[in-house]
């Protein structure tokens, strides 16, 4: 993957996220995982969740040791819930009982 592939929205969360820490290297190795690894059609919600949150820099890392235990599986399912959560799906509506 190189870098000018990236949609400039995208490369603005990235940029974002890395929030000019000094050790960048664990942020974009993180980033790197869920770019190869999430739906892209769900990344660009999951890339603007952490921004709105200020899931950004320091916090994003100890947001991924402590909530996500260190885990790329594990960060990757939560962010995956937060985005299907946030889609606000309607709630089931149950039909009339019919006797069979």
């Amino acid at each position: 993957m190189k870098f000018d592939d990236i949609s400039p929205v995208r490369r603005e969360s990235y940029f974002r996220i890395i929030n000019n820490e000094a050790d960048f290297h664990p942020i974009t190795y993180r980033l790197h995982y869920l770019n190869m690894h999430f739906p892209d059609s769900k990344l660009d919600l999951a890339l603007s969740w952490l921004v709105k949150n200020n899931v950004v820099g320091q916090v994003f890392l100890n947001w991924f040791k402590v909530q996500c235990s260190n885990s790329d599986l594990e960060m990757h399912s939560r962010l995956l819930t937060i985005v299907d959560n946030s889609k606000g799906f309607l709630p089931i509506v149950a039909g009339k009982n019919f006797k069979l």
